[in-house]
């Protein structure tokens, strides 16, 4: 068998993603029940994973995964979006910690998602049905974000195509992009999604913190946690 298969097979099979214990689903739970006005439901104008230019309000702070076809367990980063007109954007994605630490038999970090190595910068420009595409060149990942393998990450480039979920999260698919370190692999099919983190509903109240959010990987991932519950309007405007 080919090396490079064996070892996709192998770390493929190491890293699927664990159960979300309770106490993060009662996190979860909370985080939706904060946010249900904003995510369409109590009469809100802003209905599910409804794909637009949200402006200025598409400004904050996200939970970000990539989702490798090496892996169901994603990169995580923390990602910052700002802008200084509401068209133009700046996306900071911060590389976190894995949960857990391959090279120490899978166990637990002791300082999971927390910020490691350095920042990398994006531009895009987000178009008036939400869409948007970017593109990272020669990026390195350190290797303690690295869920699969543990050593650190070089990628030649990345091109993303994703869309707005809502002013609340954004996914999307990687069009093109390939790795040279720790293993030379096309990354194109790879997915994303990200999670707005920075709300504060509730007066004096702050959401979950990202150790008490799932891991997400995809727009599945995303429409799950954000969509209100019970909600036909929003799949309808999702044309489903």
């Amino acid at each position: 068998m080919n090396c490079r298969l064996l070892l996709v097979l192998i770390t493929a099979t190491l890293a699927l993603p664990a159960c979300v214990d309770p106490d993060t689903e009662a996190a979860l739970d909370n985080y939706r029940d904060r946010t249900l006005e904003q995510r369409g439901g109590g009469g809100a104008t802003v209905e599910g994973c409804v794909a637009a230019n949200f402006g200025e309000d598409f400004a904050g702070t996200y939970f970000f995964g990539l989702r490798t076809l090496l892996s169901q367990t994603p990169i995580v980063f923390e990602v910052t979006v700002s802008t200084d007109n509401g068209e133009d954007f700046e996306l900071l994605f911060q590389p976190l910690r894995s949960d857990t630490d391959v090279l120490d038999d899978g166990n637990p970090r002791p300082n999971p998602r927390t910020p490691v190595g350095e920042a990398i910068l994006a531009t895009t420009t987000i178009n008036e049905d939400g869409t948007f595409t970017y593109r990272l060149d020669n990026v390195g990942v350190d290797g303690e974000a690295n869920p699969v393998t543990g050593r650190d990450i070089l990628v030649e480039f990345l091109e993303i195509e994703a869309s707005t979920c809502g002013p609340f999260g954004f996914c999307g698919q990687v069009s093109a992009g390939r790795a040279i370190e720790p293993v030379e692999i096309g990354l194109g099919g790879s997915t994303i999604a990200a999670l707005r983190t920075d709300f504060e509903v509730i007066p004096g109240q702050d959401p979950p913190g990202l150790l008490n959010l799932p891991l997400i990987g995809d727009c599945d991932d995303l429409r799950e946690i954000i969509e209100p519950e019970g909600d036909e309007s929003s799949d309808e405007a999702n044309g489903e």
